[in-house]
């Protein structure tokens, strides 16, 4: 039997295929994440969306039709609305990219813990006092995202990349 050279057997190989992993999960956690976090001024950057409370679920004017009367009692339009960011709203397994929220607006798509420690991702739909409602939901949720102060406020989304956000999920809940 000849043994060709480089050729390792598959305990070797196993072996460098999880070492390299741990390697890249070291450098993620510890130095890419910390990295964007420095320059977007917030500790941890980025999330992933755990509920479908931002979907829209098909184009916007469905959407608008549906749920744009829950805007008419913010005194925000259909055109409003359409200017905002986000206005085909954020999906379940997206994952996230947030920046200090220094400029709250109207329409801002935020994250912060609401009163019980919990984090939510909702839409700013008043800024005195600051208000939020995920765009799915028909009314604000009870005693979670009125009267919201600055402190509670981890960040307001930048960008999202759809369907990565999965993997976090799957490995939070693999670990719980």
């Amino acid at each position: 039997m000849t043994m060709q050279p480089g050729g390792g057997g598959i305990i070797e190989e196993t072996g460098k295929f999880f070492i390299e992993l741990f390697l890249m999960y070291i450098f993620i956690a510890f130095l890419f994440i910390p990295g964007i976090g420095l320059l977007v001024g917030v500790k941890e950057p980025i999330g992933a969306v755990m509920s479908d409370s931002m979907e829209h679920n098909g184009n916007f004017t469905n959407w608008w039709e549906v749920h744009g009367l829950q805007y008419d009692r913010w005194n925000i339009t259909k055109e409003e609305f359409q200017e905002f960011p986000f206005k085909n709203g954020v999906n379940t397994g997206d994952l996230v990219l947030f920046k200090a929220a220094k400029d709250i607006k109207i329409g801002d798509v935020i994250v912060f813990k609401d009163f019980n420690g919990k984090s939510l991702l909702h839409r700013v739909v008043s800024i005195n006092p600051i208000n939020t409602q995920g765009d799915a939901n028909y009314e604000q949720l009870p005693n979670r995202e009125n009267n919201i102060n600055n402190s509670m406020i981890r960040g307001k989304i930048l960008f999202k990349i759809p369907y990565l956000g999965w993997v976090r999920i799957g490995v939070e809940k693999f670990l719980n």
